[in-house]
C-alpha cells in the first residue's frame, strides 16, 4: 500500500486493522463491520470492500474451525453463478498466532447485475472457537484493489477481551 494509512479500531470485534486515508467504515450488526474504498467514477460509483465479522464455535479446535470454512465454500459454490476457486493457502497471522485459511475467488451476478467480481474470503481462528470471516470484494475490472484489500487483512491485530 502506498497510500498513508490510519489505524481503525472496531471495539464490538475487538480488531484493529491499518487502512488507507480516506476509506471509510461502517457497524452492519454487533459483531460486524465494512470499509469501504472511495466510489469507483469508471465502475458507476461501485466501492471495493472489506468486512470483519466475529462468530464464536460450538467446537473448539482445527477441526471444526475447518468444516465451517468448508460449509462457506460450499454454500458459494452452489449460489454464486460461475463460481471458479483461483487460490487457496493458509498461514499464521503473526499479530495473534491465529491460524487463517484464505481463499479467492470469481464469480458473476448474472441474476442481477451480469458485473463480474474478484473476491477473497479468510477464515481466522481465534482461542480455538473465536472465528473471523473476513471478506474483501470488488468488480473485477477494479481486482487491482485486492493487493490492499489483503494487507487491511495482514494488517488485523486482535485485541484480547479483558
Amino acid at each position: 500500500m502506498s497510500e498513508a494509512l490510519v489505524s481503525y479500531f472496531n471495539q464490538a470485534t475487538m480488531i484493529s486493522i491499518l487502512v488507507p486515508d480516506g476509506w471509510e467504515g461502517t457497524q452492519l450488526s454487533d459483531k460486524k463491520f465494512r470499509i469501504f474504498a472511495p466510489p469507483i467514477a469508471s465502475l458507476d460509483g461501485h466501492r471495493p470492500s472489506i468486512s470483519f465479522e466475529r462468530t464464536k464455535m460450538n467446537q473448539r479446535g482445527k477441526e471444526a474451525f475447518m468444516q465451517v470454512a468448508d460449509h462457506y465454500l460450499d454454500t458459494m459454490k452452489q449460489g454464486m453463478p460461475q463460481f471458479t476457486l483461483l487460490n487457496e493457502d493458509a498461514f499464521q497471522l503473526s499479530s495473534a498466532g491465529a491460524l487463517v485459511i484464505l481463499r479467492e475467488f470469481s464469480w458473476v451476478d448474472a441474476d442481477d447485475t451480469g458485473n463480474d467480481y474478484t473476491q477473497f474470503q479468510a477464515f481466522v481462528l481465534y482461542l480455538s472457537n473465536i472465528v473471523f470471516i473476513v471478506n474483501g470484494a470488488t468488480r473485477t475490472p477494479s481486482a487491482d484493489v485486492l493487493p490492499t484489500l489483503k494487507q487491511i487483512l495482514y494488517s488485523m491485530r486482535i485485541i484480547p477481551d479483558a
